[in-house]
């Protein structure tokens, strides 16, 4: 774990799947970012996906996919999951969920899914 500007945070390597908008990268600028477009590994099915990320080394798989954790057994896994939900999948929507998603990295585990939700309103 390291510090920027007195906050804890730790480097984290991540895969953005299909689903999850490429321009919401800049959003997370001190760790590593790819995409599955990126990395060849485009219209692949979620369980290959994972399997390929895990192979290269990447420490969490982030999406807005809510269905995979039901589709996919992540216990033993060597990466984490990370769901984004929010009312729509437009960058300027997630990226408020981006602080949210920071605290998740300083407590990653392996084959854990992590749900980042926005606030519902009254």
């Amino acid at each position: 774990r390291k510090t920027l500007h007195g906050k804890r945070f730790r480097l984290v390597k991540i895969l953005f799947d299909e689903n999850t908008p490429r321009p919401l990268k800049r959003h997370l600028p001190s760790h590593t970012v790819s995409t599955t477009q990126e990395m060849g590994w485009a219209h692949i099915e979620n369980g290959e996906a994972l399997d390929l990320a895990e192979g290269a080394g990447f420490d969490a798989l982030l999406t807005t996919d809510k269905n995979i954790p039901y589709q996919q057994k992540m216990e033993g896994r060597h990466l984490a999951l990370i769901i984004l939900r929010a009312v729509n999948n437009r960058v300027e929507t997630l990226a408020l969920l981006m602080p949210q998603v920071e605290a998740c990295f300083l407590s990653l585990q392996p084959g854990q899914v992590y749900r980042v939700e926005m606030p519902v309103s009254p």
